[in-house]
């Protein structure tokens, strides 16, 4: 379990079945808070119910606009209690602009603003994530590198980069209990012609080429494994997602099919020379987002059905499971707007993520309202509800969970929603002695129009979702 936002819309306003259980036993809900900025996004959870992201930080000096985004991003660790602001590292946070003028003269100049993003938490607390560090002054293409990191107590180091690879720069996405990091690398190579010579600029110059590869890390021994890609082609490139405590990965590469290249699912198991090809569900591109100790995957697929409204294509959720020759459907929270992506697996099989709810147009645009869900067996049947509906009705009142992005094996998710008209991540906990909370069955409320709260989700909080990229907009 890990690694990548709207209003609570009632059961009614949704069109949806909410039919309550007979004894309601809702989640309890903990906002996160920030950093002193206004967002705050979940990206995992541990067993202890750590979890890490990454939070806005308070306006710069001058900031005076209410309406501008901060574009700061800090990595946090919340505790159980507060939200803490992980370190930094050298010049980790740092974003370099390099101006080229008439004569070639390079002006470097830094904004000191800390962006980091913690993506990962293991059982033993060690959190990993990736920052911002300065580019080369010499290349202006690179406007600035990423750093791989690993917090353990209260250190942020820095791990670097691959020793063997020409890499300009790496994110750590996830980590398991044996300290063993997953994530990506970007490596730059002299391009080949078709001859496997080196091709030359206008100057005469070998020209450089980058992609992506996938990586293990160890943090004991600090040794580095690539992994390999689909095709032998090495620049279509591979990203590493997720791992589970047998070391095996999953993410996604490219892959050509029909001599089209598209991003493929994979599975790669410890020593293995190829990647394991999960499949699509006719889209031909698919994408994971997590693993569980069973081996298996969710994430989502490409279909090659379109909606009727948009005209976009349906993207469907799916499990994988070790073995199978086919990816296993996991439905959609509404038969109106077919949408929906996992994001992550405890080792009793529930499933959380997001899915299409509604779909808006507004200045031309439309939008793709998600809500955040949990997907489970249920007297044998896997059954895919809304989380919204699972609060008290007083906290129905006053969020919108938007993603779901983790669950433990307690039961606990981690994820984004939507309060007071503020972008947060929060926590959920079940009642005691469950991994889950049940339907919520509540009164229709009153319609308080576009106030960004609970209620009717008016058209400002829309875009205001949108803006953050919390719902579908294309």
């Amino acid at each position: 379990m890990r690694f990548s936002t709207r209003p609570v819309l009632s059961c009614l306003a949704l069109s949806l079945a909410c039919a309550g259980l007979a004894q309601a036993a809702p989640y309890t809900i903990t906002n996160l808070g920030t950093l002193g900025g206004k967002q705050s996004y979940a990206a995992a959870l541990n067993e202890d119910g750590l979890v890490v992201g990454h939070s806005s930080g308070p306006k710069k000096a001058g900031q005076d606009n209410e309406d501008v985004l901060e574009y700061s991003a800090r990595a946090f660790l919340f505790n159980g209690t507060t939200m803490g602001q992980l370190g930094a590292v050298g010049h980790l946070g740092l974003i370099v602009n390099h101006v080229k003028d008439s004569d070639g003269n390079i002006t470097s100049t830094t904004t000191d603003v800390p962006n980091s993003f913690a993506n990962g938490v293991n059982r033993n607390g060690l959190v990993v994530g990736y920052g911002i560090v300065d580019a080369d002054p010499s290349d202006i293409t690179i406007k600035a590198e990423n750093r791989p990191f690993i917090f353990s107590g209260d250190t942020l180091t820095n791990f670097g980069l691959p020793p063997d690879e020409d890499s300009t720069g790496a994110i750590a996405e996830a980590v398991n209990d044996d300290n063993l990091v997953v994530g990506r690398t970007v490596v730059r190579k002299i391009k080949l012609d078709s001859s496997g010579n080196p091709v030359l600029d206008s100057n005469g110059d070998p020209v450089k080429e980058s992609f992506d590869r996938a990586f293990t890390y160890d943090v004991a021994t600090q040794d580095w494994d690539i992994l390999p890609v689909f095709d032998t082609d090495p620049t279509r490139g591979a990203f590493g997602l997720a791992i589970n405590n047998e070391g095996v990965v999953t993410g996604s590469a490219g892959k050509l099919i029909d001599n089209v290249g598209f991003t493929r699912a994979y599975r790669w198991n410890p020593g293995d020379e190829a990647l394991t090809d999960l499949g699509d569900f006719g889209g031909k591109s698919s994408y994971p987002h997590d693993i569980n100790e069973a081996g298996h995957i969710v994430g989502y697929s490409l279909t090659d059905q379109f909606d009727a409204t948009t005209g976009r294509i349906i993207l469907q959720g799916f499990i994988s499971v070790p073995g199978a020759t086919s990816l296993t459907n996991l439905g959609f929270l509404s038969s109106a707007k077919k949408s929906s992506e996992a994001f992550g697996i405890n080792d009793n099989g529930q499933v959380v993520g997001e899915a299409g709810v509604e779909t808006l147009l507004t200045a031309g645009t439309f939008l793709d309202l998600n809500h955040a869900f949990l997907s489970q067996l249920e007297s044998g049947t896997r059954v895919m509800r809304d989380l919204n509906g699972m609060l008290s009705c007083e906290d129905q009142k006053k969020w919108v969970l938007s993603r779901a992005v983790d669950i433990n094996n307690k039961g606990q998710i981690a994820g984004i929603g939507v309060i007071d008209g503020q972008v947060r991540a929060f926590l959920l906990n079940p009642p005691a002695g469950s991994t889950s909370g049940t339907v919520v069955s509540c009164p229709a409320p009153e319609v308080p129009g576009d106030s960004g709260g609970g209620g009717s989700l008016g058209f400002g909080l829309a875009a205001l979702l949108a803006s953050l990229g919390l719902t579908r907009r294309r």
